[in-house]
């Protein structure tokens, strides 16, 4: 569920509750986009399949020990640990709802900030319940972008 959501010149912005992360998270759903649709998408990360989670999980931890300067440590976390622990280093900004192509595949782009490098941010995209982009975060980027599988920065390519 979206509360507070305020329509805005290019976006309307709200919070929503993230069970993965145990707080509330920033939602931009673009203008033409529905408030049913937003939600739709928020309930859907909120419920992503296990192997969903696992394969992001996995390119994020790629992304983090390649980010990593000089070791490729960064408190507990190390080559070695399991990819579920990367959660624990990124923190939610929001969730992003570009207009989709049709109201029937959901799709939606995270932004996170990385706890081991402060200017960091770190994106993963998602669309019908598949990561399809896990990579330094860019705002020009759309969630639809067609060449986003081909993009050489996209660490999903890389499993």
């Amino acid at each position: 569920m979206i509360v507070g959501l305020k329509e805005g010149k290019f976006f309307a912005e709200g919070k929503f509750w993230s069970s993965l992360f145990n707080n509330y998270g920033i939602v931009l759903v673009d203008t033409g986009v529905s408030k049913e649709y937003a939600e739709r998408c928020t309930d859907n990360f909120n419920d992503l399949p296990y192997l969903t989670m696992d394969e992001l999980c996995r390119a994020a931890k790629l992304f983090m020990l390649d980010t990593l300067e000089g070791e490729k440590s960064f408190g507990e976390f190390s080559e070695s640990s399991f990819p579920k622990e990367v959660l624990s280093y990124i923190v939610l900004n929001d969730l992003r709802v570009n207009l989709p192509p049709d109201r029937e595949t959901l799709g939606y782009q995270l932004e996170f900030d990385c706890k081991w490098q402060e200017d960091l941010r770190l994106e993963i995209d998602i669309i019908a319940n598949k990561a399809v982009f896990v990579g330094k975060y860019d705002v020009r980027r759309s969630v639809w972008d067609p060449d986003l599988s081909r993009d050489p920065e996209n660490y999903i390519t890389r499993l």
